[in-house]
């Protein structure tokens, strides 16, 4: 535009091709205007307004000139300058008026910027006051009314006398005054049910253990099948979610050219993959294993990922490095995220999926930009664990039996370095895993670390001996065990220079998929049950489920039983039996809420019984009182109703 208004001004050019050009630059400035960008809009407005002025100034000094060679001698020269100074007084004319439209316009420009930055502020308020709001709202839905006292004082202390912020604070006030007298009403019922539970002589202890315990009833099944169904629906709209947001990332890289071309600095990026700065694996474990896995950046946004994905009995996962860290590293693994979920979805074939992954990552990501990996397929039939390697570190493997280790190195090229044209070139490979073998995998961030820079890396030889002497220590728990892997490489180098991450894997034959029916009918002996008796549904669980569930069905039978022989002593009005029935059965951890019902009962009718033969005392006495006073013993009438009144208070 600016080009526009030199060229307007140029000394070689014709008014009426500066009329076309200023008229151009004064539509430029109405777009700028109507876009609100008045910043660019006012900076034009001045550069015009200068050249204008500009103009004006050299076409007063060529009138001048003009006028000097008007008043001369010479007849053809003055004729000349005579016309040419018309002319120059016409230009002045339309110079004169385009200053005055100029610094008209300049000064709409600058009203219009005052307005509009009062309205983005107006704006912004209304927003922040939205989001306050939001944030209270979101609490009150929760039921979480601390929070939302607290999120409700802070909006009336921003928004000091807004009618809206008061009302709302006022009825969250109302709500949490309300809950507290809810919360004060079941505090009273639990305290009346924790005296029915001591009168009858039970340790609350005992009685919440064998709460924790208790098999459900018909109605609280289906409870439980309900808030199952609800798990998995959450389950189904959690993945639904991550593809949305895999999806939106796609895009994104796609709009920004490329992970190597991505911007740094933009927000809308960063919130598309930040995971934090360390989370657990959730949500996966595959029969015959116990597991446990970490992922813990260096950064908000973390270039280590875990992926898995099951269909029946088949599970595939999956963990990887990308190249270094930060945001290129977690597009990078955002890619590969959605890549092996649409891909294990629909191909079967474990080198197949492998495959297809690479091919298709290598084609998003670009050169010097590759993922290292493992990848993984289980069979809980047949309880077999396949593995791919794609350029990864290597593995460390402990041998519970012989108590050493073994170092596997995964082979192959990484994910996205080059084309892989033949399947045939990918092999798995098994991991025939016995009781309590273990398997760790972990990203370089732990190896390379350093306590000083210059320093010795803490080295595979270090967490090889560390995850050794962790499984004997924790006794076989992952969890614990990776607990003191990590804090051992933290010992030695506090500060990672990279995303650290780990995942173990431990053998547990008593989570094996039990599919023998011999293996069955002897677990089914032990428990004590025959087959006919064995309700629950029992494909496809391994030992430990089978025994549990077993176990609750027995004790869900005996609780039926006892049950029922206290609905008959109840019925007949035994109520001496029950109680001590109930205790025993408390004892004993059966527990269930029709006792408590029947304590309630029990403890009415003694308040009852115990009411009626203080008021047949209080009649008798009554009736000997009045003999007396028929007799004339007054003294000694007043005398006993004294005593009563002051002994029991009633008259």
């Amino acid at each position: 535009m600016f080009d526009l208004i030199k060229k307007l001004f140029g000394k070689k050019e014709a008014a009426s091709e500066a009329v076309t050009g200023f008229t151009e630059a004064v539509d430029w400035i109405g777009a700028y205007r109507k876009a609100g960008n008045y910043d660019t809009a006012l900076m034009a407005a001045h550069e015009l307004l200068l050249k204008v002025k500009t103009h004006i100034t050299y076409t007063e000094q060529a009138e001048r000139k003009a006028s000097v060679l008007e008043s001369t001698n010479l007849e053809d020269v003055a004729r000349a300058a005579a016309e040419k100074k018309k002319q120059l007084s016409v230009r002045l004319d339309g110079l004169y008026k385009w200053e005055r439209a100029v610094s008209k316009l300049l000064d709409d420009l600058k009203h219009e910027k005052v307005k509009a930055e009062e309205k983005a502020a107006e704006l912004l308020q209304k927003r922040r006051f939205e989001d306050m709001e939001r944030e209270v709202n979101a609490n009150i839905k929760k039921k979480d009314y601390v929070k939302a006292l607290q999120s409700a004082r802070a909006l009336v202390g921003t928004f000091e006398g807004n009618p809206k912020a008061i009302r709302l604070l006022t009825k969250v006030q109302d709500l949490s005054e309300r809950q507290k007298t809810k919360a004060e009403k079941q505090a009273e019922n639990q305290k009346r049910l924790q005296k029915f539970i001591e009168e009858v002589g039970v340790d609350l202890k005992d009685q919440k253990n064998a709460v924790e315990g208790l098999s459900v009833n018909v109605f609280q099944k289906m409870k439980l099948w309900y808030a199952d169904f609800n798990k998995g629906r959450r389950e189904r709209e959690a993945y639904v979610k991550e593809q949305r947001s895999l999806k939106e990332i796609e895009s994104l890289l796609l709009r920004a050219g490329g992970i190597i071309d991505m911007p740094e600095g933009s927000e809308q990026l960063l919130d598309a993959v930040k995971m934090g700065t360390a989370r657990a694996v959730s949500g996966f474990s595959i029969p015959g294993f116990d597991f446990f896995g970490e992922i813990r950046g260096k950064d908000q946004i973390v270039g280590d990922t875990f992926g898995s994905y099951q269909d029946g009995k088949r599970t595939v996962f999956y963990f990887g490095d990308a190249t270094g860290h930060g945001v290129q590293a977690g597009f990078t693994v955002a890619a590969l995220s959605k890549l092996f979920h649409e891909h294990a979805r629909k191909i079967k074939s474990f080198p197949e999926l492998v495959m297809r992954i690479n091919n298709d990552l290598k084609d998003r990501i670009k050169a010097r930009m590759f993922v290292t990996a493992v990848f993984f397929e289980h069979d809980a039939e047949k309880n077999t664990l396949q593995y791919i390697g794609a350029g990864h570190d290597k593995m460390v493997y402990f041998h519970h039996a012989e108590k050493k280790i073994e170092l596997i190195v995964p082979g192959n090229v990484a994910l996205g370095v080059r084309l892989i044209k033949n399947v045939s070139s990918i092999r798995p490979r098994e991991l025939p895993m016995k009781h309590r073998d273990a398997l760790f995998g972990y990203t370089d961030g732990f190896v390379e670390s350093r306590p000083a820079p210059g320093g010795e890396q803490y080295g595979l030889d270090r967490l090889a001996e560390s995850f050794k002497a962790a499984l004997v220590k924790s006794e076989y728990d992952p969890d614990k065990a990776y607990k003191q892997i990590y804090k051992a490489a933290n010992d030695y180098a506090p500060n990672f220079d990279d995303d650290v991450s780990g995942f173990i894997w431990i053998r547990n034959t008593d989570r094996d998929v039990i599919v023998d029916k011999n293996e069955l009918q002897a677990i089914l002996n032990e428990v004590g049950l025959r087959g006919e008796e064995a309700s629950s549904n029992l494909k496809n669980r391994n030992r430990a489920e089978i025994v549990e569930m077993l176990r609750k069905e027995k004790f869900e039978r005996e609780l039926k039983i006892r049950l029922m022989q206290l609905d008959r002593l109840y019925k007949m009005g035994e109520f001496l039996k029950l109680k001590q029935r109930i205790q025993e059965n408390y004892r004993e951890g059966f527990v269930h809420d029709r006792m408590k019902k029947y304590l309630e009962k029990i403890i009415a009718n003694e308040d009852k019984f115990k009411m009626m033969k203080l008021e047949e005392r209080l009649r008798r006495k009554y009736e000997t009182l009045v003999e007396l006073q028929k007799k004339g013993e007054n003294e000694i009438v007043i005398r006993e109703i004294v005593e009563i009144i002051t002994r029991s208070g009633k008259i």
